[in-house]
């Protein structure tokens, strides 16, 4: 089930906010940060239905080496990225996104 990737703003924004933490402390960190996500991405692109139900329709895919999760939802056959999100900060911030 190959759909198409919509990646809202704020969640293209939150990807670059934590790719230049990662820049800081080390640029390997962070090209391993982009790489991980697009990997994940095109697995979750391929098999959306495999990762785990939140709420109201969104899930979610942990990221194996980083603290982070990629939120998405499926609409009208597309993936919607909503958020990249950090294990422990914020909980549901990136529910009132569409």
């Amino acid at each position: 089930m190959a759909s198409k990737v919509i990646v809202l703003d704020a969640a293209l924004t939150e990807l670059e906010e934590v790719a230049d933490w990662y820049a800081e402390i080390n640029t390997s960190l962070a090209t391993d940060f982009v790489e991980e996500f697009t990997n994940n991405v095109k697995a979750i692109q391929n098999k959306p239905l495999n990762y785990p139900t939140l709420n109201e329709g969104f899930r979610k895919c942990s990221l194996k080496r980083f603290p982070y999760k990629i939120i998405f939802k499926i609409v009208a056959n597309n993936i919607l990225v909503v958020a990249i999100a950090h294990h422990k900060r914020k909980p549901n911030y990136w529910k009132n996104r569409k």
